[in-house]
């Protein structure tokens, strides 16, 4: 009787004993799994803060050199296209409202009127498509037409 309990005994404490490990060992890869991530998030935070540091300093070091080198910025060596000073279609907002989507534009998204520095700015958000209602007045544009 006594052997008969003794190896029930031993049967019942090594399942237990492997559940309790199988157990141990997922919360074990739950934690590294979790520290892990930590590390790649801080990583992530950080490498952007120095890139968002760079950038930031850079348009201040930029506002500050001479306009020689500022009439560079934002050109592309691999095209041909020369920024001209006729300005072609301008919105300003005047008949909107702050906090409106303008009259005269068409979208499958959203937006609202901003005042920023003064002026009113079209604020979109990230996915969407934005269309200006534009008047018979204005002229037919295209690549073949030399202004």
């Amino acid at each position: 009787m006594k052997t008969i309990f003794t190896t029930v005994l031993v049967l019942f404490f090594s399942f237990s004993n492997a559940q309790f490990l199988e157990k141990l060992a997922k919360k074990a890869q739950k934690s590294t799994e979790r520290a892990i991530e930590n590390k790649v998030e801080q990583k992530a935070a950080k490498t952007t803060n120095e890139g968002m540091d760079a950038i930031l300093n850079n348009k201040k070091t930029n506002t500050n050199s001479s306009s020689s080198s500022s009439s560079s910025i934002g050109t592309n060596k691999n095209s041909d296209f020369v920024p001209g000073s006729k300005v072609i279609f301008e919105e300003k907002f005047s008949q909107d409202a702050e906090g409106d989507f303008p009259v005269n534009w068409f979208t499958n998204s959203s937006g609202e009127i901003q005042n920023f520095n003064g002026q009113k700015w079209l604020q979109i958000s990230d996915k969407g498509s934005f269309t200006p209602i534009i008047s018979p007045s204005y002229p037919k544009i295209s690549p073949l037409n030399s202004m």
